[in-house]
């Protein structure tokens, strides 16, 4: 079966006007063909140009499925996804999507997707916000290491009958990335246990607790502290122990340890949270045995496909990458994230403990290329992200309003400014909206002008002028001089 690639239209669908070059040189290039698995097409002449069609020769459907079959990949990937494009084309407004997307499937997202759908939409992107599955911060040029993934906060002891000494302490306090990639690898380590032991934990009667199934965790993590002392509790207690007990050892081990949440011990959920029939690492004392099956093995069932959590990072172009992601920036591919064949941790500075990056924590960030270019972006961020453009949607505008078509309108505009400056800095219909309003309030002056245009009166005139004139001052800006 032979499948026929014209270069414009493929540019035009992914709204790269001008960029059939590089897209003729990807199709005919070896890693397509070795990604695609096609042999190499054959094009028409000329090439590169709009006009050139690529043709590849696939195999039957029987061998493609067999192919298929033995290269799938065994579990989704994390999503590294940078939105980019001028200002007002809706990137920030886009993430609330894609975040629900990622967090609850394809299928769900489907239905939430156009603008009759944006109040269903925003609801439940507030409650996975609310349940800590999603994450928003902005980037701006202050903002740090120590703010975004931890840092070092001073705090004050309390003496004896409650009094404040003068004195303080510094403690190690998580970032927002720290918090959510925590929360994400706690629905890692989650086990799903089987209906008829849930059913069984249900009925217990003495209200005392013991060790059940404690899954796997990594050295020096909170997790691992509260198995070791559950064990012990349970080692120095056959008959069970409660809760109280539970959350009060734990407070004295981190007092003594200095191994301890922020907080402290004495509000945290980890203790009620490994007590939860779906957890199994405490279960009821007097049906110990519940979480085992006849033959003594395990009775839970782990999730394959953990809970997904997002991070949406906005503005991220406006921050200092290095400072603000560090050593950390490794981690966020997607073969380093924990539990993927090349996982990565490292030993945080402040607390010393190891952390490592989730395999089910997906980054969204979104970057307004007026204000940076891309090019402008640290290497490091590029290699790790995808990027999907976002550029202003005459279509959206009206072609009728008291005469004027404002989808040409804004066409034409956008046109002229790629032409003086590059397709980065066109503007979005949102900015045609605000002056229609602004004129039918008679208020023109009030007229909004970009900063990039306003920085030179010579060339903002230029975008707006008649074509005559146009040509004109075209040659006054190239040869030197002033309008």
């Amino acid at each position: 079966m032979d499948v026929s690639i014209r270069a414009g239209d493929l540019a035009s669908a992914m709204g790269l006007k001008d960029a059939f070059p590089n897209i003729c040189q990807a199709l005919g290039g070896e890693k397509f063909q070795k990604l695609a698995q096609v042999p190499s097409p054959k094009s028409t002449e000329p090439n590169p140009s709009s006009s050139t069609i690529f043709t590849y020769k696939l195999n039957s459907q029987a061998e493609a499925d067999a192919v298929t079959d033995t290269t799938r990949a065994p579990a989704p990937s994390a999503v590294n996804l940078i939105l980019y494009g001028p200002p007002g084309t809706g990137k920030t407004y886009r993430t609330a999507w894609e975040a629900v997307r990622l967090c609850l499937g394809e299928q769900t997202a489907s239905g939430l997707k156009g603008k009759g759908q944006r109040s269903a939409l925003m609801n439940v992107y507030r409650k996975l916000v609310s349940e800590g599955r999603i994450e928003f911060v902005t980037f701006h040029q202050s903002i740090s290491y120590e703010e975004f993934v931890e840092g070092l906060r001073p705090t004050t002891d309390k003496a004896e009958g409650g009094s404040t000494d003068t004195g303080f302490r510094l403690v190690p306090v998580a970032g927002i990335f720290r918090r959510i990639s925590e929360r994400a690898e706690a629905a890692c380590d989650a086990p799903i246990r089987s209906p008829a032991a849930n059913e069984m934990s249900a009925n217990t009667s003495s209200g005392l607790l013991t060790v059940g199934v404690m899954p796997p965790v990594r050295d020096g993590t909170f997790r691992q502290v509260v198995q070791d002392i559950a064990t012990r509790l349970a080692e120095a207690n056959t008959a069970g122990f409660s809760l109280q007990q539970y959350r009060e050892a734990l407070v004295q081990a981190g007092q003594e340890t200095g191994v301890e949440p922020t907080g402290g011990w004495e509000n945290h959920n980890m203790p009620n949270w490994t007590s939860h029939p779906d957890q199994s690492w405490l279960v009821p004392a007097d049906q110990k045995d519940d979480s085992l099956d006849d033959e003594g093995g395990d009775n839970r069932m782990l999730a394959k496909d953990p809970e997904s959590f997002v991070l949406i990072i906005d503005e991220i172009n406006r921050a200092n990458i290095s400072k603000v992601f560090g050593e950390l920036i490794t981690l966020l591919e997607p073969d380093k994230r924990l539990g993927m064949d090349n996982e990565i941790s490292l030993t945080l500075p402040y607390s010393k403990k190891p952390f490592g990056v989730p395999r089910n924590l997906h980054v969204i960030g979104t970057m307004n290329t007026a204000d940076r270019s891309i090019a402008l972006l640290d290497t490091a961020l590029r290699r790790r992200f995808a990027f999907r453009e976002l550029m202003p949607d005459p279509s959206v505008l009206s072609n009728d309003v008291e005469g004027v078509d404002l989808r040409r309108l804004l066409s034409t505009i956008n046109e002229r400014i790629e032409y003086l400056f590059d397709r980065e800095h066109q503007i979005a219909p949102i900015l045609i909206r605000r002056v229609c309003s602004a004129m039918q309030e008679g208020c023109c002056t009030t007229v909004y002008q970009p900063g990039y245009l306003s920085q030179n009166w010579s060339e903002s005139r230029v975008a707006g002028s008649s074509s005559k004139a146009r040509s004109r001052a075209i040659r006054s800006i190239r040869s030197g001089h002033s309008i």
